[in-house]
């Protein structure tokens, strides 16, 4: 079925699925709400999260991810980290780390990320798309630190750790795919000159793979 309060014909409404205990929770892009399916009771539900602190652009949320009681909502255009407290549905936000970031920003009209994340060592860790920079985020204390990787106008469109290593991928053609030591000290890079733009990045078989998002 289609969420109730939604339009059906709207473009991507939803960037993101997660489930918390028997609740799954459609993530909004250009939805108007926080959906929640009880899978127990076969029931909607609904968290008005765009006029929270005045977030109401679109492209609101491009990833999310549960744990222990709350889920957490990563900004794309959007500058802001929502955690919902799954026990009342209230919200708190984080803005602070997208305006420390702004001064490294060089493409302003790009996302800030894209939907690649990871949860690590009790952290959420995530590149920026419009700069060349990693946000980890300690989800639990609502804290965070940005680590520059240098000062080329480089993005990323995901990050996966293999071997006590992070591979970046990178946001476009044109642009380096990054291997970073774990405190993202940079080993090694290898330019990517494809002509589009990337989703993210896996790794299988122990190699980085990227894949492509649409074409530039």
């Amino acid at each position: 079925g289609s969420i109730p309060w939604e339009n059906k014909c709207e473009n991507r409404l939803i960037d993101k699925i997660i489930k918390a205990g028997d609740r799954i929770f459609f993530v909004p892009f250009s939805a108007k709400y926080l959906t929640v399916y009880d899978t127990a009771t076969s029931e909607y539900s609904k968290v008005d999260i765009r006029n929270v602190e005045g977030i109401h652009v679109q492209g609101v949320f491009v990833d999310a991810f549960a744990s222990d009681q709350y889920i957490y909502l990563i900004g794309g255009t959007a500058p802001a980290i929502v955690r919902v407290d799954l026990n009342d549905y209230s919200v708190q936000v984080l803005k602070s780390c997208f305006d420390d970031v702004n001064p490294m920003v060089f493409n302003p009209t790009d996302s800030y990320f894209r939907s690649c994340g990871i949860v690590y060592d009790d952290c959420f860790i995530t590149p920026f798309c419009n700069a060349n920079a990693v946000l980890i985020f300690y989800y639990r204390e609502m804290k965070y630190k940005i680590i520059r990787i240098s000062n080329d106008e480089n993005g990323y469109s995901g990050i996966r750790e293999s071997g006590n290593c992070f591979w970046l991928s990178p946001r476009r053609g044109g642009m380096p795919l990054v291997k970073c030591d774990s405190n993202f000290k940079v080993i090694k890079t290898k330019q990517i000159y494809e002509n589009t733009l990337l989703s993210g990045i896996e790794i299988i078989n122990g190699n980085p793979t990227l894949f492509t998002f649409q074409p530039i």
